[in-house]
């Protein structure tokens, strides 16, 4: 019985990790696009945008 509990936490930190490295992954490319419209949007008006919402 010890061995399934320690090979589900095992496993269970493992795609926890995984789970983790993904949503950071995916917060830096959110990051990337939303810096890329401002920048898009400054050229063609001047200005920064007031909001944008990258969904």
């Amino acid at each position: 019985m010890e061995t399934m509990n320690k090979d589900f936490w095992e496993k269970r930190d493992a795609a926890m990790k995984r789970f983790m490295a993904a949503k950071e992954r995916k917060k830096t490319r959110v990051a990337e696009i939303t810096k890329s419209l401002c920048e898009e949007y400054k050229e063609r008006t001047g200005s920064y945008p007031k909001y944008i919402d990258v969904w």
